[in-house]
């Protein structure tokens, strides 16, 4: 069971927020990744952003506290409003794309569930929302299933792996 930690990045009219396109999936995600060990979520947060963005951040405050609900027991992803104070868009070994999207026009690769974490952040609250997400595999492959590409990529992408 491991531990996540995300940041969300508004622009200065906190009408877009940054994200990253991965280069193993073609779907756009908030930056983020796992907490090291003995790493604080704030710090994974800004640290994931940063390798992930090009960006440099600080952190802001802390939105939200996301447990899954699955089968079996899972870590928490602890998300963060984070503000860029230097730096560009960077490419690098998972990132395969930059940008900023409106908050009306959210990417539909976007995973539902991270949709969520950015809606909370914007909602701009001073409280931290704890909330539990009804996140399986079988509601991932239905919520992909809606876009071929994606699902196509996987399954080549995994078969590669197999064959080397």
């Amino acid at each position: 069971m491991t531990n996540g930690a995300a940041g969300i990045v508004f622009n200065k009219t906190r009408k877009g927020v940054l994200l990253v396109k991965r280069r193993d999936l073609p779907v756009w995600v908030v930056p983020g990744g796992g907490i090291g060990p003995n790493e604080e979520p704030k710090y994974a947060s800004k640290r994931e952003t940063e390798e992930e963005t090009g960006f440099k951040v600080r952190v802001v405050r802390q939105t939200g506290v996301y447990q899954k609900q699955t089968n079996k027991p899972t870590g928490k992803t602890y998300v963060f409003e984070c503000r860029v104070v230097s730096g560009k868009p960077r490419l690098g070994k998972e990132t395969a794309a930059v940008r900023y999207w409106p908050l009306k026009r959210l990417p539909s690769q976007l995973p539902f569930y991270q949709k969520v974490w950015v809606e909370d952040a914007a909602k701009n609250l001073e409280s931290v929302i704890e909330r539990k997400q009804d996140i399986n595999t079988k509601k991932l492959f239905l919520y992909y299933l809606r876009s071929p590409e994606i699902i196509l990529t996987y399954l080549y992408r995994q078969l590669t792996r197999l064959l080397k």
